[in-house]
C-alpha cells in the first residue's frame, strides 16, 4: 500500500512551487494597487477637503465683517497650502513632483502678493453690493472654491499618483516645452500687472486706458498669461499620467476652464464692457480697439 503512494516528481514540485509564487505576487500586486487607490482617493478628498473648508471659513470672517479684502488673499493662500501640504503627503518625491510643485507655488506666491498690495489700496467694486449679504457672498466664495479645485487639478493629481519610476529619467522634450509656456506665461501676467500699476500710479494717467508696453499688442495679456501659464502646467502633468490611464485627460479640464471663464464668462467680457462704458465715446480707444487683439497678442 505504502509502495502504491509515491511522491510527486522534482519537476512537478518545482512547477507547482512556481505558480504558487506567481499566484501570491499576482494577489500581493493587486491587494497593493488596492490600497494604492484608497490611499489616492483619500488624499485627493482630503485636498478637496481643505480647500473648500478655507474658502467658507473666509466667508464666515469676511461676511461678518463685511469686507472682501480677503477674498483674492485668501484664493492664493488656499493655492500654497494645499500644494505644500500634498507635496509633504507624497511618500518618496522625485525632481518631477518637485518641479510642478514649485511652478505653481511660484505662481500663487506672486499673484497673491500682487492681489494683496492692490486690495490695501483699491476697493474691489465687485463685492460693493454683494459682501452685505451673506447668502449672495458665499456663493462668490464657494465659486471660488470651485476655481481652485479645477485650476489646482494638474498638480494634484501628479502628486497623488505619479511615483518615483521616473526619478531619473531626464526631462522630455515635451516636458521642456510645457514647462517655457509656463515660464513665458507667469512673465507675460506678472509684467502686464506691473506695467497697468504704474501706470494708474501715475496722477497724470487718471481717466485715461492703458495702451504701452504689452497693453499695445493685447487688450487682456494678464488674462492671456495666466491662460498660457495653466497650459503649460497642465501639458506638463499630462505627459506624466499618461501612464497612468485617463485620468491624465481629467488634467486637461484646467486650461479648458480657465479660458472658458476669461474670455466668456467673467474676464474679458465684463472689463470689455467696462472699457466701453468709460472710454466708448473716445476716438482714440475706438481706434485702440480695432488695431489691438483682444486676447492672443496680434491674433485675437
Amino acid at each position: 500500500f505504502f509502495l502504491m503512494i509515491r511522491r510527486p516528481p522534482r519537476s512537478t514540485l518545482m512547477r507547482s512551487s512556481a505558480a504558487s509564487d506567481v499566484y501570491k505576487r499576482q494577489v500581493s500586486t493587486q491587494s497593493t494597487g488596492h490600497q494604492t487607490d484608497q490611499t489616492q482617493m483619500i488624499s485627493v478628498m482630503q485636498h478637496l477637503a481643505l480647500i473648500w473648508g478655507i474658502q467658507v471659513v473666509g466667508w464666515a470672517i469676511s461676511s461678518a465683517l463685511q469686507t472682501e479684502k480677503f477674498y483674492d488673499v485668501t484664493a492664493a493662500c488656499t493655492y500654497i497650502l494645499v500644494t505644500v501640504v500634498a507635496l509633504q503627503s507624497v511618500e518618496a518625491t522625485s525632481w518631477r513632483h518637485q518641479v510642478i510643485a514649485g511652478a505653481e507655488l511660484l505662481w500663487a506666491l506672486r499673484l497673491g502678493l500682487f492681489l494683496f498690495s492692490r486690495v490695501l489700496s483699491h476697493e474691489d467694486v465687485r463685492f460693493r453690493k454683494v459682501k452685505v449679504r451673506p447668502m449672495l457672498f458665499l456663493v462668490y466664495w464657494l465659486m471660488q472654491a470651485l476655481w481652485i479645485t479645477l485650476t489646482n487639478l494638474p498638480v494634484m493629481l501628479v502628486l497623488s499618483t505619479v511615483r518615483v519610476t521616473t526619478a531619473t529619467v531626464p526631462a522630455s522634450p515635451f516636458e521642456l516645452f510645457a514647462l517655457l509656456l509656463f515660464v513665458v506665461g507667469l512673465v507675460f501676467e506678472a509684467v502686464a500687472d506691473w506695467q497697468k500699476t504704474v501706470f494708474k500710479s501715475d496722477p497724470q494717467n487718471a481717466g485715461r486706458f492703458i495702451a504701452d508696453g504689452l497693453w499695445s499688442v493685447s487688450r487682456h495679456p494678464n488674462y492671456f498669461g495666466e491662460v498660457l501659464l495653466h497650459i503649460g502646467i497642465t501639458l506638463f502633468a499630462f505627459v506624466n499620467l499618461l501612464e497612468y490611464g485617463n485620468i491624465a485627460y481629467a488634467a486637461l479640464v484646467t486650461p479648458l476652464f480657465v479660458t472658458w471663464l476669461l474670455t466668456r464668462v467673467s474676464g474679458v467680457p465684463l472689463l470689455e464692457k467696462l472699457a466701453d462704458k468709460r472710454w466708448g465715446g473716445e476716438k482714440a480707444y475706438q481706434v485702440y480697439k480695432q488695431q489691438t487683439a483682444v486676447f492672443i497678442p496680434f491674433l485675437w
